[in-house]
């Protein structure tokens, strides 16, 4: 190197040559040569040559330097012999001395103007997902790197991603990095898709670095060997729109699902002989499983539900449905309540698929009719009905009409006959218990029915009176009559 290009350096390895030019006018036999650092006050090099040197030629001598710490300004002392000679124009004869590094100069340290230069170093994040990504569309999520410059030199790092990109671009970085200063950069990487190349659980995606140093001429700065870039990165708070991979299994489940069965008063003693209960599943993930669940009645009975859903494999749901042709025993007595428990299995065994954000399973359960059912001896009450009556001159009829008909014709399509009595009352809450008109013992025959029970027609009692007299007649005095 040029003196004027250093101030310092501490030599790992390399060498000098040191010239003595005889300009003497005469021969010099032996030359004894010391090299000396004038910044350090130290003797690099002292050797010797004992061979004729004639007058116009140069002696040389190489100077190993490794391991030595120099500056930029040496002196040498030359002590010379001459064995004599005619020697004219004295006031031009001398000898010179020069030092010229040998080649390439390797160095731990040095103050120095510093070239441009550029170093590459690495890193790599860690995906921590339990399952292979092979695609995946970023939410939300922060991607934080540090880069610490551990030297004297200012440096733009170029940082590259390849497995995050967006538009198909890698992400890329350009930050400034001041002298023995660590830059902190925190992206926000909503809208990204993360395209791993490493396909190894757990995944790692590589980051590659390189720091571009501007050359410092003809400024000095000091480096040492022990001067490093690095880099350190984390992946934080990540969350999908949808991601692409091999998934292993996954179980999900549930409990204190529940569902209120209004029963009719009188149908608690039905028992059911034949019932089927179809649960179908609707699942929108790319996703198959495998479903278990656990049905209680709070009559004491329970049901166990068991069967594969498919995946949607690409469209927007599909549905399965898992049928239990024998739910009549559960059924029997029927509950007023029934709570679901169980788990569902997704992907057992692995499965190459697709999971998005906004991906949903559902499922209802219906029983199918007819239904079979044994029923006992029972009072069911029906819903309760009211009109208004109008009041004005009500008291013409009441008051004076002494026999009425009330005419009916009740149609039915039940297998069953039944005994059908009317209640009338003023007060919905005592009308079963307290009606002010009871018309009671109308007979209802059973509908037709075919093989199996199951009713093929309506039958109807067809219009039928029965007589009230001016006593019953009251009941028209109420506003309201239910």
């Amino acid at each position: 190197p040029n003196a004027s290009s250093y101030t310092s350096a501490t030599i790992v390895s390399g060498a000098a040559n040191m010239h003595l030019h005889n300009n003497l006018g005469a021969t010099l036999d032996t030359i004894i040569l010391e090299l000396w650092d004038i910044q350090f006050n130290t003797l690099l090099a002292i050797d010797s040559i004992f061979s004729p040197i004639p007058s116009g030629t140069t002696a040389t001598i190489p100077i190993d330097l490794s391991g030595r710490t120099v500056s930029n300004r040496f002196r040498a002392i030359a002590h010379c012999h001459t064995p004599g000679g005619f020697v004219t124009l004295a006031s031009t004869r001398g000898g010179s001395t020069e030092l010229d590094f040998i080649g390439a100069i390797t160095v731990s340290s040095a103050t120095a103007e510093i070239p441009a230069i550029s170093r590459s170093f690495s890193d790599q994040v860690n995906l921590l997902e339990s399952d292979r990504i092979d695609t995946a569309s970023i939410a939300s999520g922060n991607l934080q790197i540090s880069i610490s410059n551990a030297t004297n030199l200012s440096a733009i790092v170029t940082v590259t991603i390849p497995d995050i990109q967006q538009g198909g671009q890698p992400l890329t970085l350009m930050p400034s990095v001041s002298p023995l200063q660590t830059t902190i950069l925190n992206i926000n990487l909503s809208g990204y898709e993360i395209i791993p190349t490493d396909a190894s659980v757990p995944q790692t995606l590589d980051i590659s670095a390189i720091a571009n140093v501007i050359a410092t001429a003809p400024i000095h700065v000091t480096i040492s060997q022990s001067d490093s870039f690095f880099i350190n990165s984390t992946l934080q708070n990540l969350t999908f729109n949808s991601v692409s991979g091999y998934f292993d299994s996954v179980a999900v489940s549930f409990n204190g699902l529940n569902q209120a069965i209004n029963v009719p008063t009188g149908f608690d003693s039905i028992q059911m002989t034949s019932a089927i209960l179809t649960l179908e599943v609707t699942n929108s993930i790319d996703l198959p499983g495998d479903l278990n669940i656990q049905v209680d009645g709070n009559n004491g009975k329970n049901l166990n539900l068991v069967g594969s859903i498919s995946a949607s494999g690409g469209l927007a749901s599909a549905t399965s449905s898992i049928v239990e042709p024998s739910a009549g025993s559960f059924l029997s007595p029927i509950p007023s309540q029934i709570n679901f428990s169980g788990s569902v299995v997704f992907a057992n065994g692995g499965y190459q698929g697709k999971i998005e954000a906004n991906d949903f399973i559902c499922a209802t359960v219906t029983l199918v009719s007819p239904l079979e059912m044994i029923i006992d001896p029972a009072q069911v009450e029906t819903d309760v009905e009211k009109t208004e009556i109008n009041q004005k001159d009500i008291d013409a009829i009441t008051d004076h009409v002494i026999e009425a008909q009330f005419v009916y014709n009740i149609v039915s399509h039940l297998p069953i006959g039944a005994q059908v009595d009317i209640y009338f009352g003023p007060d919905s809450a005592t009308l079963f218990s307290n009606p002010q008109l009871l018309v009671n013992a109308l007979q209802l025959p059973a509908a037709p029915f075919g093989a199996g029970g199951i009713v093929t027609d309506t039958i109807s009692t067809d219009f039928q009176n029965v007589y009230l007299d001016s006593i019953d007649l009251k009941i028209l005095k109420n506003d309201t009559l239910y």
